[in-house]
C-alpha cells in the first residue's frame, strides 16, 4: 500500500529579522512556513488560509474566540529594537492627532500605539491617515523597514 502524502499544514510567519529565533528552529513537523506580515497574519488565520499565525499582541482580542494560544510565546528584547518608529521633522510633542501622517498597512497594532500616544494629549482628535503623494507631518514605520531607515538615519547624522 503508498504512503499516504500529507499536505503541510499552512503556518504563518512574519518575514522579519525578529522573527529570525523561530525560523532557525525550522518549520514543525508536517508544517510550511507562508510569510505574512503582521496585519496580513491576523487576517489569513481569519479566513482560514493559514492553521496557526504569529500575531501581534494588538490582535488577541479579536483572535479570543477563534484560536488557542500556544503557551507563553513571545518577543521581547532587553534594550530599545527600534522595530516600530514615527518618523517626522516636527518634534513628536508638536504632532496633533488630526494631522495627516503615512500609515504603514503593516500593522494593526503599532497603528493602534501610535493613536494612542497621541489621543493621550489630545483626546478628542481624529487621525487621518495620508496617502503617499500626500503631504504628511509624519510616517509610522515597522520591521525590517524602520530598523533600515534608523541604521540609514544614524549613517548620515554620525560624526
Amino acid at each position: 500500500m503508498p504512503a499516504r502524502c500529507l499536505k503541510p499544514y499552512p503556518v504563518a510567519m512574519i518575514p522579519y529579522v525578529n522573527m529570525l529565533p523561530y525560523r532557525a528552529l525550522g518549520t514543525p513537523p508536517h508544517c510550511r512556513w507562508h510569510d505574512y506580515v503582521p496585519r496580513e497574519s491576523v487576517a489569513a488565520l481569519m479566513a482560514g488560509k493559514v492553521v496557526a499565525a504569529a500575531v501581534p499582541v494588538g490582535a488577541l482580542p479579536g483572535l479570543a474566540d477563534r484560536v488557542e494560544p500556544l503557551g507563553h510565546y513571545g518577543i521581547a528584547a532587553r534594550e530599545s529594537s527600534m522595530s516600530v518608529l514615527f518618523f517626522s521633522a516636527r518634534p513628536f510633542e508638536h504632532i496633533h492627532i488630526d494631522d495627516r501622517m503615512r500609515i504603514t498597512p503593516d500593522s494593526a497594532t503599532s497603528v493602534r500605539l501610535l493613536y494612542l500616544l497621541l489621543s493621550c494629549r489630545q483626546p478628542s482628535g481624529v487621525g487621518r491617515p495620508a496617502g503617499c503623494d500626500d503631504d504628511a507631518v509624519g510616517e509610522l514605520v515597522i520591521g525590517d523597514r524602520a530598523m533600515q531607515r534608523m541604521h540609514a538615519w544614524r549613517q548620515a547624522n554620525a560624526g
